[in-house]
């Protein structure tokens, strides 16, 4: 009963919060007229990572671990997209172009000369490879993990999610009730975690339902802003890498290794995790800044 009365949610995250702040990083918000950025940092002189998070989730619960993982090594910077986390804008304006320019506000912010790592999940794949798009000069290494780019459609979203026992790509990202939400984790992980219902009605109350009607625009417009990466030319970015997880059902492996042969990257360029789904940097962290590290390592810093 007590477990039930205390949202364990909001409690992991204090935990998160409070143990990043004991390895150096801050919390930070950059606040003007129309929005503010929330994002977590630790900044020293070191080479620069930003990690960008997927939909429906939020930098600090998603990126976590792997940050922790890399921290000693790296200058981390984690922020929450608008409407996800505290990151928040006044217009109620949602579309891919305001994400990007969140990262633009976040990077002007920080960014003296040296250039800037950025790896996005799934969504913020899309993000991460928008804004580099527009500023490669800025970017050393692009880091793109389970993230569609080149063959987002929404309808075929729609038509995995129903095969996966969701009605739309809506309810499987954004799952309003505990069962959709187990549903939602059997995409989300190779091997899910035993939640009992009442975590997973926690999860749902902080994590998806805020913001609710905005995440759902954010989706819809989706569908058109993303047609401009239908050609994308790997020329046009920076160093780019794609990690992926084995089985991922709901941007399957397949995606990866086409996006591979159309850029025509290199096989070290390209990182697959056995035993996970969508999100490698969730079930196996070690591994996953394992990877990161190592490819980083080879930049000219």
């Amino acid at each position: 009963m007590i477990l039930c009365s205390c949202n364990l949610v909001r409690v992991f995250t204090h935990f998160e919060t409070k143990s990043l702040k004991c390895r150096g990083f801050k919390e930070n918000f950059i606040t003007d007229s129309s929005s503010t950025i929330h994002y977590m940092s630790k900044i020293s002189g070191k080479p620069i990572l930003i990690f960008v998070h997927q939909f429906s989730a939020n930098g600090l619960n998603q990126w976590y671990n792997v940050a922790k993982k890399l921290s000693k090594d790296f200058d981390i910077i984690i922020p929450d997209l608008y409407y996800f986390g505290n990151s928040t804008r006044t217009d109620s304006i949602c579309t891919l172009e305001t994400q990007i320019d969140l990262i633009e506000k976040l990077i002007e912010s920080i960014y003296e000369s040296k250039k800037i790592n950025l790896i996005g999940s799934s969504y913020g794949g899309i993000v991460s490879t928008a804004y580099s798009l527009r500023h490669p000069e800025k970017i050393d290494k692009l880091f793109i993990s389970d993230s569609p780019i080149l063959f987002f459609s929404l309808q075929k979203a729609d038509s995995i999610a129903r095969s996966l026992g969701s009605e739309s790509t809506f309810e499987l990202l954004c799952p309003q009730t505990a069962k959709q939400m187990k549903n939602s984790l059997k995409v989300e992980f190779d091997q899910p975690p035993p939640l009992p219902k009442f975590i997973r009605r926690q999860m749902v109350e902080v994590l998806i339902l805020p913001n609710l009607e905005q995440k759902q625009q954010l989706l819809e417009e989706l569908e058109i802003s993303s047609r401009q990466f239908a050609d994308i030319q790997i020329s046009s970015l920076p160093e780019t890498y794609l990690l992926w997880g084995e089985k991922d059902i709901f941007i399957p492996v397949q995606i990866c290794h086409a996006i591979k042969r159309y850029w025509r990257l290199s096989d070290d360029h390209v990182f697959v995790f056995k035993n996970s789904g969508h999100a490698p940097n969730l079930e196996h962290p070690v591994k996953f800044a394992k990877v990161m590290k190592r490819s980083l390592k080879q930049s000219h810093y």
